[in-house]
């Protein structure tokens, strides 16, 4: 049964969600660090010369932490067939045509425009079925 979520119930999921995109914006360049050295520790026991590349600090952490957080919220609301999902899918694709337009990869802030129409429609068609 598709759903919505109840006032309180959404306003909590704000309020964790805004202090869980604070704490990553703050931290995601050491986050990063770690699961980039785990990765590559990992690609060791197939690839035994695979390199530590150098990282970059993000420029755009508050972007990059709303998305990352806003992700795995619609992921999980997804899987309880809420409706409030897909309309944070479409906020996390138009950050993201932002995001990527701003560093200059067009094509990826393309196919981002393409995923917000996607979650449009999601979105329509999940609010109908909610009403019903």
């Amino acid at each position: 049964v598709i759903r919505g979520l109840k006032l309180p119930q959404l306003l909590f999921t704000i309020l964790v969600s805004i202090i869980a995109i604070s704490i990553l914006a703050i931290y995601i360049n050491p986050f990063f660090n770690v699961l980039t050295l785990i990765a590559v520790k990992l690609m060791h026991v197939i690839v035994p010369t695979t390199a530590m590349p150098t990282l970059q600090p993000d420029p755009y952490p508050l972007m990059d932490a709303a998305v990352t957080i806003l992700s795995i919220v619609a992921m999980v609301q997804m899987t309880r067939k809420l409706v409030e999902n897909w309309l944070l899918w479409v906020l996390i694709d138009v950050i993201s045509i932002i995001l990527y337009a701003k560093q200059g990869v067009y094509f990826m802030a393309l196919e981002y425009v393409l995923l917000t129409i996607i979650a449009l429609n999601g979105s329509i068609a999940w609010i109908k079925a909610a009403r019903k």
